[in-house]
């Protein structure tokens, strides 16, 4: 008797908030129904709640906060999803494109000096940790991380001075 008359009282006044921050009935009303759920679930502990209309406004604020933080989560999912080709039958122009900027970059690892080509390849190739390069090339690690560093700013020079579309596949492709 005593929840009812809680739901009765309050649930217009969450409602009408929920309604103007959501701009939807509908995700108004089920935000208002889980501040009731989330009430009832936690009614043996309500003598301890001291105002209880804040504390349902703070649980409805907070299920909208999180709905919105979702909602932001998943739109940026379905953005990103969007800019990725399909699955299945491999679209010719991405594929030309990836020959394209592999073949790109391979011709820029070939100018590198050779032991950066070597360090470079180590990591990048066999995906060596720079202490494992270190004892194979027999070289300190700074100068592992120097060589590779060195190296990617050559790959990227040489990159930089072709088409503006290949440049992102090689980059994330370098960065892999």
């Amino acid at each position: 008797m005593a929840f009812s008359t809680l739901f009765l009282y309050h649930y217009d006044s969450i409602f009408t908030a929920a309604s103007k921050l959501l701009k939807d009935k509908a995700a108004a009303e089920d935000v208002c129904q889980q501040v009731f759920v989330t009430l009832w679930e936690k009614r043996h502990q309500t003598e301890m709640i001291e105002n209880l209309s804040s504390y349902l406004f703070v649980c409805a604020r907070n299920l909208i906060v999180a709905r919105f933080k979702k909602q932001t989560i998943l739109q940026k999912y379905q953005r990103q999803q969007m800019s990725v080709p399909p699955t299945g039958a491999p679209d010719p122009e991405h594929l030309l494109m990836g020959r394209q900027q592999e073949q790109l970059v391979q011709q820029a690892i070939t100018l590198l000096p050779p032991k950066q080509q070597q360090a470079f390849r180590l990591s990048r190739d066999q995906g060596l940790a720079h202490k494992d390069i270190s004892r194979i090339m027999g070289i300190s690690v700074p100068t592992v991380k120097e060589h590779i560093s060195k190296s990617l700013a050559s790959i990227r020079k040489f990159l930089s001075q072709y088409q503006t579309y290949l440049l992102p596949l090689a980059m994330a492709w370098l960065l892999k």
